[in-house]
């Protein structure tokens, strides 16, 4: 972090610095870049989190694991090439209104139907839909944030973006796995404190286990691997929740932006 503070300062008080920070004086670029990022840091996470849920918690192998994300890739394939030839036509605030939208509600979808006994359309579907939101993505942020740039200066915009988005793209994984193997370690601990002597479901519970031919022990680790898969759910179903309201958030702040935009120009922002 040190080294960090002293990186900003240096750049910011060289006369040929190596990452221009006073790109972030364009209004745009600050706002283009901060959503970008903030949703990567999302959307990454999620791609991390999900198959290693559905192997831990679903007994899914790989393969499937990655079937069951795949479908995420079939409409930007399709749509990416349309939105490209058209998008220009557009405010790029309204592309990524829909898109962050979209997100949103995948999200939310996904934490009302990842339960314990889903089948594997509740992960593809979400999945699925959430292609229309990469397709929205992408190409209008960065036209936002590389609005109103010279050319000369296109470069470093480009460089320094990417670089935020990755950094962020590394935060989120970090985050996002931290923040699931954390909270569910608090949910096994308050879920835990339900099986006890004294508590009649949970007496009922192990003796029609011991009926299905367990002994006690079996009873008591096959319990134990039910809560644990009961809160990796409930962790993941949070994160969920916690990014969707992020993307509603992100939805006001894209509006902060400037038109016009396009990717190239004087100082003005000038046209194509």
């Amino acid at each position: 972090m040190v080294a960090l503070l002293f990186l900003v300062v240096w750049e910011l008080t060289d006369d040929h610095p190596v990452v221009d920070l006073s790109l972030f004086k364009s209004r745009n670029f600050t706002i283009g870049c901060l959503c970008i990022s903030l949703a990567y840091m999302l959307y990454f996470g999620a791609i991390v989190l999900l198959p290693q849920l559905l192997q831990e918690v679903y007994g899914y192998t790989a393969t499937w694991a990655g079937l069951a994300s795949a479908p995420v890739g079939l409409i930007p394939v399709l749509l990416s090439p349309i939105i490209g030839k058209f998008g220009n036509r557009l405010d790029m605030r309204r592309l990524v209104t829909f898109s962050f939208i979209m997100y949103a509600v995948c999200f939310y979808w996904r934490a009302y139907t990842f339960e314990p006994g889903m089948d594997f359309g509740a992960s593809a579907w979400p999945q699925f839909v959430q292609g229309f939101a990469i397709a929205c993505f992408f190409m209008p942020l960065t036209t936002i944030t590389l609005s109103g740039l010279p050319p000369e200066r296109m470069a470093a915009a480009s460089s320094l973006s990417n670089f935020t988005r990755t950094l962020a793209g590394s935060i989120g994984t970090s985050i996002t796995t931290t923040l699931w193997t954390q909270r569910e370690s608090q949910h096994h601990s308050q879920l835990t404190e339900f099986v006890n002597p004294y508590n009649p479901q949970s007496q009922e519970m192990y003796r029609q286990l011991e009926q299905l031919g367990m002994s006690k022990q079996q009873a008591s680790a096959y319990i134990a691997n039910e809560i644990t898969a009961q809160g990796l759910i409930i962790s993941a179903n949070e994160i969920f929740w916690l990014s969707a309201g992020v993307f509603l958030v992100l939805l006001a702040l894209v509006w902060v932006a400037k038109p016009p935009f396009s990717s190239g120009g004087g100082g003005g922002g000038g046209a194509h």
